[in-house]
């Protein structure tokens, strides 16, 4: 049973990103016909008419002139043909849509997680909350999402799951992701992609994520002071947040153990069934729990300490935050915490 009860709904950020843009072509116009000039018509010359002259009325007649009517050209027209008008065209993105079976799109995402787009935490796959465009992200790794979450099984009956979701404001710039990894660590009859899903996550593990981020600004601990039922899991949660890197990472696994007076934790890697990484800017200014939202509005780490089920590493334990790192990255092989049961009652 997972004491968390988390009752987390995934939000997503921003509107979806609409992957049109047009482009018109207009046409040229038709040129005016051409008209020729008149062509001047030069007269015939005057022809002179006269009559008979009777003798005894001697009369003359005035002589007329007669001008010919002169030929008239009719003007032609010269028409130029008209020049065909292209349709315009709509230029759209690229159709983001799967191109892969379902086990080479399973083979591709571990070849995601094994290199991480060649960049550390809060990026994801190449991602930079802040700086990195959805439509950029989504053509350049070709995960085939119609929009910004992703659920992924890579094991036997979804008992290894990988969920993605991206958070993206208005103007396409990915701000944060939140990603959960499920199922680690669990046996199934399908060893080969759970397996290398559990190898490939183990980079976010508890003692190397230390090592490589330092020490985190908190930790919260939610511990059960006995199993929920008979014969099941003795399940611990833990959160590490890392505020001025923009990025946090939270554990829920087996691994405890009691006196009677005191809980022991021990969360190594084989223990951890659940592995969530929420990042966004690392200038963000945004406590960085709130990416773990309830329907409420409250932060999963709010709402815990709102029944009081969750306590900071100082509260509950005796170590200080670079004590917790050294014990974790240390060469001791005994690497548990212990915390009065009292408290978790």
């Amino acid at each position: 049973m997972n004491i968390r009860n988390r009752l987390r709904t995934w939000a997503i950020l921003s509107e979806l990103f609409i992957l049109a843009a047009f482009t018109a072509c207009g046409g040229a116009g038709v040129p005016t016909p051409t008209q020729e000039a008149h062509v001047p018509i030069t007269p015939s010359p005057t022809v002179a008419l006269t009559t008979l002259q009777t003798p005894t009325m001697p009369t003359q007649s005035p002589t007329n002139t007669v001008e010919p009517s002169p030929t008239i050209l009719t003007p032609t027209n010269t028409v130029e043909p008209s020049p065909t008008i292209p349709t315009p065209t709509n230029t759209a993105q690229p159709t983001l849509s799967p191109t892969r079976s379902p086990t080479q799109q399973a083979a591709y995402l571990l070849e995601l997680l094994a290199n991480n787009g060649g960049c550390k935490l809060p990026c994801w796959w190449g991602a930079l909350p802040g700086t990195a465009k959805w439509a950029d992200f989504a053509l350049q790794n070709r995960i085939g999402l119609a929009n910004y979450e992703m659920l992924l099984s890579v094991g036997p009956a979804d008992v290894s799951n990988l969920s993605v979701l991206f958070g993206v404001d208005g103007n396409g710039v990915i701000q944060s992701t939140s990603v959960q990894a499920s199922g680690l660590n669990v046996p199934g009859t399908d060893p080969l992609h759970a397996t290398a899903f559990t190898a490939l996550m183990q980079k976010y593990g508890l003692e190397d994520v230390l090592r490589q981020y330092g020490t985190p600004s908190r930790v919260y601990l939610v511990l059960q002071s006995f199993p929920a039922e008979q014969g099941a899991p003795w399940i611990y949660s833990m959160w590490l947040l890392f505020d001025n890197q923009g990025f946090m990472v939270v554990y829920e696994g087996e691994g405890m153990s009691h006196d009677g007076r005191m809980l022991r934790v021990c969360p190594s890697y084989a223990g951890v069934h659940t592995i969530e990484i929420h990042s966004q800017s690392p200038v963000s200014q945004s406590p960085v729990e709130n990416l773990e939202q309830l329907m409420n509005g409250q932060s999963d780490i709010q709402f815990l300490q709102s029944q009081g089920v969750i306590h900071s590493l100082q509260e509950s334990t005796s170590l200080s935050l670079k004590a917790f790192q050294d014990l974790f990255t240390g060469s001791t092989s005994a690497k548990c915490i212990e915390s009065p049961a009292s408290i978790w009652h």
